[in-house]
């Protein structure tokens, strides 16, 4: 399959009936400007189908490449950098399209404790990962 990257006109819930076009697909998430009055407003980002998930909770990342699964209990974010460097990514700058591919997901408050020592405060309610990234072509 060729990948292909296209700029469409903007329209309120363009980003709303595209993204229900994809949303049974693995990874599919929607970040929408939400109608805000700022100057970039127009950007939706549509997405699904990641080249690489990082899935982490408490203290293991799960790392899943095409039909390669591994598990890892070093730091998450280095795990991160280094699958994004070895995916070579370059992107240009451009302003009319901001993101062209790379890191998207959730980071939970509860992966801060990889990076310092916080009170356990609050019960684990929700079976939710600490952190649950695709990295998308």
């Amino acid at each position: 399959m060729r990948l292909q990257k296209i700029q469409l006109s903007y329209s309120l819930d363009a980003a709303l009936n595209y993204f229900n076009a994809i949303a049974n697909q693995p990874w599919a998430m929607l970040l929408h400007s939400g109608n805000a009055s700022h100057p970039h407003n127009r950007f939706d980002i549509v997405v699904a189908d990641p080249v690489i998930t990082l899935e982490t909770r408490d203290s293991i990342t799960q790392i899943q490449r095409e039909n390669e699964k591994i598990s890892s209990e070093l730091d998450p974010f280095e795990l991160l950098k280094s699958e994004m460097q070895h995916l070579n990514l370059t992107f240009t700058v451009n302003s009319d399209l901001p993101f062209q591919g790379g890191a998207l997901g959730i980071w939970g408050y509860d992966l801060g404790r990889r990076i310092e020592i916080l009170p356990e405060l609050a019960k684990k309610e929700l079976n939710f990962p600490d952190m649950a990234i695709g990295v998308y072509l």
